[in-house]
């Protein structure tokens, strides 16, 4: 028996249960302590601004997106250019061409991508790239 070593759960209680009650009973305002003392101390009169000045240009330092995005790392932007707004559909269209496809047995090769940025809509057609103007304008109208 003088090797055997009592664990945690079979250990005998020191103190006697009133004193055990007692102390519970003081500690079961300690939450609400801690939780008054953490509102205290998160009102605007009592957080001093250097400190806070202090923390904020530590972190800037060490943050790497920080460092990346300052004006003196980018070039200066030009005045704001509102661009025109389209009154009549098809007023205003963009155009694209998508070349270098695999031939259809019709001999088309080509993509020609119109949009219109007033509807948003947009027209697909099948062309030749070797079509000339004439054609793309006579396809088009």
């Amino acid at each position: 028996k003088a090797n055997v070593v009592a664990d945690a759960l079979s250990r005998k209680e020191r103190e006697p249960l009133r004193v055990r009650a007692l102390v519970m009973t003081i500690g079961l305002d300690l939450p609400k302590q801690i939780l008054n003392a953490q509102t205290e101390a998160r009102k605007l009169e009592n957080i001093k601004k250097e400190d806070v000045g202090a923390d904020i240009t530590t972190y800037v330092r060490k943050c790497l997106t920080c460092a990346k995005v300052k004006a003196e790392h980018q070039r200066p932007l030009g005045l704001l250019v509102q661009p025109e707004i389209p009154i009549w559909k098809w007023d205003n269209i963009t155009m694209d061409f998508v070349t270098k496809l695999p031939k259809l047995p019709q001999g088309y090769d080509t993509i020609w991508v119109i949009v219109d940025r007033l509807t948003k809509s947009a027209i697909f057609a099948l062309i030749r790239e070797t079509d000339p103007l004439e054609k793309l304008a006579k396809l088009y109208l």
